[in-house]
């Protein structure tokens, strides 16, 4: 394994992506999400990806039960095996995501989370760095008793 993060290929980190069929309802990509502890699923049919839908999509639909999950999903890039975390990480950052899809010839074959990639800096004693240096300042925050309708609206 290479000593620096940045250059770990994402083959290395792979993992299983939470998938769903775009003619799903919204309200099963939310029970997938809720299982896998996920924050974003991938639409994809035929492990052909076709998008990807985030939490931050799905507090925005008001009909959970009548929406398809194909109308919340959006393209993103996504990297292939041989790609390095660095470039992976640059990825999800400028696109606010956790996870950024895995596609070989075309089709689906995994995931690269931060968790993954968090994971791996912990088991190699690479982190060195204080929270302060990486944490976000003056996070946007809601109270237990605070409203869904308000955390829609933050």
């Amino acid at each position: 394994m290479a000593s620096r993060i940045g250059s770990v290929t994402v083959r290395e980190l792979l993992t299983q992506p939470v998938v769903v069929n775009p003619l799903e309802h919204v309200s099963k990509a939310i029970g997938l999400l809720e299982r896998a502890k996920a924050y974003e699923v991938f639409v994809a049919e035929r492990n052909r990806l076709l998008g990807v839908v985030t939490i931050r999509d799905i507090l925005k639909v008001s009909d959970i039960t009548g929406a398809k999950i194909s109308a919340l999903a959006t393209r993103m890039p996504h990297v292939i095996g041989k790609d390095t975390v660095s470039k992976a990480a640059r990825i999800m950052t400028e696109h606010r995501m956790r996870a950024v899809p895995v596609v070989e010839n075309g089709r689906l074959v995994g995931q690269l989370t931060a968790s993954s990639i968090c994971d791996n800096l912990s088991r190699n004693g690479k982190l060195s760095l204080t929270a302060t240096t990486i944490m976000t300042p003056n996070p946007t925050s809601l109270q237990g008793d605070d409203s869904v309708a308000k955390a829609r609206t933050i």
